[in-house]
């Protein structure tokens, strides 16, 4: 069988897996907002334990990652029934606002790790709770007790259980599916097949994630259900299947499908229509003769979409689901793809090129008839398939930089500042937030 025509948006999706620069992984990104102003805290381990000092180290990792804190981590032979009064109070006038005891004793099958959390200009207790913190359960359990950390410092539910997909190639011909935490210390491979494994989108409702196959004979729509561990092919259609983005229900579905012609439109599978008719029904969305690609379906049901339509390069579009009318949303400036969509800001995220390289823009959907883009990246590094988080505070993508291999980062959409997750010699790509646990 033919080998399947590669279209710009195949081409987008797979070029980070072919393209193999040097092996240079230093390299750091700016930012665009330094002005961003911090509470110090300092956390405090007792004695001499290893396992009490990492999880005050990682629990200053997830506290600073919020950009909202400044952490200082040490250790103290003192115990938390003589940190108190004055003691306090002389934290506060070195300037720390908080400060957090981790105290406990270790074993090796179980450890009780108690966290107390203080206010240091009135001594009043913010936060006190023990937790069960073992090796085998480290990474865990540290990042729920950070999560309940951060809600009582900020009022606002952490991403610290957070999950992010993503691939890794091995090879310009083997491309894996990978799962970790949210600072991508524990990777799990998920999907290894010896093939090219791209674009991952999640369910909105059960534990599956979606991915796609490229074959011999086309680009095959598969699914994996973490709980039963079991792989599906999906959608195994003539030419491209990819790109599922479901509604809020998980019942209705847009995606894309080419189906061996020479451009990729939108579809519409609602599983309702198809359930009265007894077999799988499509509704074709776009019928502009161009390449319409990633999906994003609105908890209005109206979808946003990149295409190719009008402009000759790819730009970003909205379509009424009612009517079926479109327009465009970006200027028609630049080369913008990747669009994904975070219903707690109603903001949009893609990417666009310039001066030679993707940066990253976003637009509010609250005024349609006055859109404002708003670029957040700057520096020359290319910012490749951004993907919010649901709390709408971080943004990952694939970052890359001339001569290195590209990478996981997350840029603080608030702070400015972009971090760099993954430090392995890969080619990493399409990270995807779940503001579910599946990476243990």
């Amino acid at each position: 069988m033919k080998y399947l025509k590669i279209t710009f948006a195949l081409f987008l999706l797979i070029f980070p897996a072919l393209i193999f620069p040097s092996t240079d992984m230093a390299f750091e990104v700016k930012q665009f907002n330094s002005g961003y102003s911090k509470l110090k805290i300092l956390i405090l381990c007792q004695s001499e334990d290893k396992l009490l000092m990492n999880v005050g180290k990682l629990i200053s990792e997830n506290l600073d990652f919020t950009d909202q804190f400044d952490v200082d981590v040490k250790k103290t032979p003192q115990s938390l029934s003589s940190m108190c009064g004055d003691g306090i109070k002389k934290l506060f006038s070195q300037g720390f606002s908080i400060v957090a005891f981790v105290n406990g004793k270790t074993k090796r099958k179980k450890s009780e790790i108690k966290i107390l959390v203080k206010d240091t200009n009135s001594d009043s207790v913010l936060f006190e709770k023990s937790f069960d913190i073992n090796e085998k359960n480290f990474l865990h359990n540290t990042h729920s007790a950070s999560n309940e950390i951060i809600k009582t410092l900020t009022g606002e539910d952490g991403i610290c259980l957070s999950t992010l997909a993503y691939c890794k190639a091995l090879s310009s011909k083997h491309k894996v599916l990978c799962m970790s935490d949210y600072l991508c210390h524990k990777e799990n491979v998920i999907i290894s097949d010896k093939t090219l494994n791209v674009a991952p989108s999640w369910h909105t409702k059960s534990p599956i994630i979606f991915f796609s196959q490229i074959t011999k004979s086309n680009n095959r729509l598969m699914s994996f259900d973490l709980e039963r561990k079991k792989k599906n092919i999906v959608c195994s259609y003539e030419g491209l299947n990819m790109q599922p983005s479901f509604s809020s229900s998980g019942k209705r579905v847009v995606l894309c499908l080419s189906g061996g012609k020479g451009n990729t439109d939108l579809f519409l599978y609602d599983q309702r229509v198809s359930s009265k008719v007894g077999k799988r029904v499509f509704k074709q969305l776009t019928k502009n003769g161009a390449n319409n690609v990633s999906p994003c379906m609105l908890p209005s049901g109206d979808v946003i979409f990149c295409s190719d339509s009008g402009s000759g390069l790819p730009q970003i579009y909205y379509l009424v689901m009612k009517t079926g009318e479109t327009f465009r949303l970006s200027n028609g400036r630049g080369y913008c793809a990747a669009p994904s969509y975070c219903e707690k800001n109603n903001r949009l995220v893609y990417m666009r090129m310039v001066k030679d390289f993707f940066q990253l823009f976003s637009l509010s959907l609250d005024d349609l008839n006055n859109i404002r883009e708003m670029q957040l990246t700057f520096d020359d590094c290319s910012k490749n398939e951004p993907s919010w988080s649901d709390c709408g505070r971080y943004i990952a993508c694939s970052i890359e930089k001339t001569g290195s291999i590209s990478q996981i980062g997350v840029l603080n959409f608030l702070s400015g500042k972009m971090r760099i997750l993954t430090k392995s010699p890969e080619p990493k790509s399409f990270p995807r937030w779940k503001n579910s646990r599946f990476w243990v």
